[in-house]
């Protein structure tokens, strides 16, 4: 019998994003007519989060990610198990743990937002969403990381979340206070109008080749140097 141990940790990433797909499905239909996005996709190109949401199962979401490089999503994924393992019997830890919270938008409009940490630690009965993550450069809180900590810490009534980053260079542990309903507000008016949400995120897209925000990109920049070899 032939096995491949990449295959399963590719497969674990594919059966998360497909956990997350699942329980944003059950909010739609519970609150119809709302939209429903996951703290992770917050801070993530909507562009891409559209077009990983056009994928109809979990054999083609793996075809479509099989035979990438490496990545430091695959990375995070094999410290945070470890790092999981490491925490587990010093400190309480719970899994899987999603939780929701409704917003109301000055408009008046409801947006919902859900989201899974990567763990939860309970602290002096608190309880304190954890993000763990790999970095290719330093072990440093990049903006990211930040906002998606922050974000978690508000989805949680928390007063506090940390993020535990891990490099080649060392690793370290950032404590980030919760955003208020306003600063949600923005971060989710900002990832609506925003595409990348970031500008180095194209470099590591899988649905890059056929983004229509980097097409337009090219578009100008090829109309920008021809103006200019005109004038």
């Amino acid at each position: 019998m032939s096995f491949s141990l990449l295959e399963i940790l590719e497969r674990e990433l594919v059966k998360h994003y497909f956990m997350i797909n699942v329980v944003k499905n059950e909010l739609r239909r519970a609150f119809p007519n709302v939209d429903i996005v996951h703290v992770g996709e917050l801070v993530q190109c909507r562009l891409k989060v559209l077009a990983l949401s056009q994928i109809g199962s979990e054999e083609e979401y793996f075809k479509a990610i099989r035979g990438r490089k490496v990545t430091p999503m695959f990375l995070g994924t094999i410290v945070e198990h470890g790092f999981r393992n490491i925490v587990k019997g010093r400190v309480k830890v719970l899994d899987h743990v999603i939780k929701f919270k409704k917003l109301t938008l000055p408009d008046m409009k409801n947006v919902v937002i859900v989201g899974s940490p990567d763990l939860v630690v309970e602290v002096d009965g608190k309880y304190i969403p954890v993000e763990v993550k790999w970095s290719i450069s330093q072990a440093e809180l990049r903006e990211h990381y930040e906002v998606q900590a922050k974000l978690y810490a508000w989805l949680f009534d928390s007063e506090e979340a940390r993020v535990v980053v891990f490099s080649p260079n060392g690793f370290a542990e950032y404590r980030v206070e919760a955003f208020s309903d306003k600063e949600v507000e923005q971060i989710y008016a900002d990832w609506l109008k925003k595409t990348p949400r970031w500008e180095w995120e194209c470099r590591y897209c899988s649905a890059a080749h056929t983004c229509t925000a980097r097409t337009q990109e090219k578009r100008e920049q090829t109309t920008a140097k021809t103006i200019k070899t005109l004038t």
